[in-house]
């Protein structure tokens, strides 16, 4: 009984140190994000920081206010769902597939 608990805890360590592992190479990676027509582009990183969101003049021309907040409000919306898919498949991966409720980054 004590040699299986002991496998238990061993695999996982292993697991942690895959998760951590995983985690730390999404951080680094970045996401890029355009809508209207590449009048709004948003870039995050994987640890869901924002380096920058740019408007075009395309966009400021357009003397809509309410359009230049709604592309904004979609680019960031679409940016944060890109990095939390990629998340969700990063850390499937690392759990080698399984299911586990609450493995998030």
């Amino acid at each position: 009984m004590l040699g299986g608990m002991k496998k238990i805890m061993e695999q996982a360590q292993e697991l942690q140190k895959k998760v951590q592992s995983a985690q730390g190479e999404l951080a680094k990676k970045e996401f890029t994000v355009s809508v209207g027509g590449d009048m709004v582009t948003a870039v995050i990183t994987g640890n869901m920081q924002f380096q920058q969101i740019r408007v075009s003049q395309e966009a400021l021309d357009l003397n809509d206010l309410e359009m230049l907040q709604d592309m904004l409000c979609a680019a960031v919306n679409q940016a944060v769902a890109k990095v939390t898919e990629e998340a969700g498949n990063t850390m499937k991966e690392a759990a080698g597939g399984l299911n586990i409720p609450g493995l998030r980054l």
